[in-house]
């Protein structure tokens, strides 16, 4: 098996494992993000009963309870980030722009921050980590679609060059291939640097070198 099908069986098998995380990983932060409105529901509820009851049926302080977690999840997603990142390049007189999707976190409670911003996050936490959950589904299913010939000549390019590739000299060595399309997938891949200071291009970082020359090697084809 030559080099470009040594890092293609190498990506092919690292894509699969990686989804297989991303699920279970999605699972688990769904399960915490049930427990913790469950959680928020409860407190809620206990409030209205012992401060605000006076004579309110116990079925409209549920539905007061459910509503307020149904808001947390509005609140939640018109403050939460965009969680891609944008990038630009020029090919001869045209500029090209795309977006590349990434996972991102969830922030902690930062004590330190505002009364105001500490508490929406409080509120929100269980619909934060539910939407980190779908971001980890969607990227699961991305790297079970990678295109893994177009990634691979990428990997294989950037691992034979010092520093960074840019954009423009990638498109240049992908020939017909889609080129945007390949950079965002590469988006999913650890390792899998996105430079912005021109000149805008791609670099690995030296974890991602070493596992791929391992692979290249023949020491350890699957990481």
């Amino acid at each position: 098996m030559g080099e470009p099908g040594k890092i293609q069986y190498w990506l092919r098998h690292k894509a699969k494992g990686d989804a297989a995380w991303h699920v279970l990983y999605g699972i688990l932060l769904v399960l915490g993000g049930i427990v913790l409105m469950v959680v928020v529901y409860g407190l809620i509820y206990l409030f209205v009963v012992v401060f605000l009851e006076r004579g309110v049926a116990r079925p409209v302080i549920g539905d007061v309870a459910l509503w307020v977690i149904v808001l947390s999840f509005i609140v939640g997603y018109a403050t939460e980030p965009d969680h891609h990142s944008k990038h630009s390049f020029t090919v001869g007189t045209k500029v090209v722009t795309f977006r590349v999707p990434s996972i991102g976190l969830v922030a902690g409670i930062n004590p330190f921050t505002s009364g105001s911003r500490m508490f929406t996050e409080g509120f929100c936490l269980g619909q934060r980590l539910i939407s980190l959950a779908m971001r980890m589904f969607g990227s699961a299913y991305r790297l079970m679609r990678i295109d893994v010939e177009g990634c691979s000549a990428v990997i294989a390019i950037l691992l034979f060059r010092e520093g960074r590739v840019s954009f423009e000299e990638l498109v240049k060595k992908l020939g017909r291939m889609d080129a945007v399309a390949v950079f965002r997938q590469l988006g999913d891949v650890d390792g899998v640097r996105f430079l912005a200071s021109a000149p805008p291009g791609l670099s690995l970082s030296g974890d991602l070198r070493e596992r791929l020359s391992e692979a290249i090697s023949g020491s350890r084809l699957i990481s």
